[in-house]
């Protein structure tokens, strides 16, 4: 069963609302105007970052997986400070692997947009969520018509 724990006061995860209404975990979502404020670094090469989004008036939280492709695309935006503390962090995953490590940027890194698809459900210690597997960066041009 498919189910979110709202008595911990989470914001509703997106992943898990989308896929509940029906949407096929391979059709593609476009999500632009973007931000980061962080990454986590699960393992080597698997990225995290979750963030809240606003969308029909309602506010989601949305899990962002990636590999090492979408993180240097987005090595490639962000500001030279933030690159050191995210290289940082992943020499830090390296000599400890079991944890995880996560890099605060103490600002919000705007990216212009992220092409992903569902994956699967997971079941953290307070929810279960659905990460969006993001596949590369976009920008409104990039998107179908």
């Amino acid at each position: 069963m498919i189910q979110s724990d709202k008595s911990k006061n989470f914001d509703p995860d997106y992943g898990l609302h989308i896929l509940s209404s029906g949407w096929s975990k391979s059709a593609p979502i476009y999500l632009l105007n973007c931000s980061l404020d962080h990454i986590s670094i699960l393992e080597e090469g698997k990225y995290r970052a979750t963030m809240g989004r606003t969308t029909s008036g309602k506010k989601f939280a949305i899990t962002y997986d990636f590999g090492e492709d979408v993180l240097q695309e987005i090595m490639k935006i962000v500001p030279e400070h933030i690159r050191r503390l995210i290289n940082k962090g992943i020499e830090g995953q390296k000599n400890d692997p079991p944890n995880i490590f996560t890099v605060e940027f103490n600002e919000l890194v705007p990216i212009s947009g992220f092409a992903a698809h569902l994956g699967s459900v997971e079941r953290a210690e307070r929810e279960d969520f659905v990460p969006l597997i993001v596949e590369r960066l976009i920008s409104r041009e990039d998107l179908p018509m």
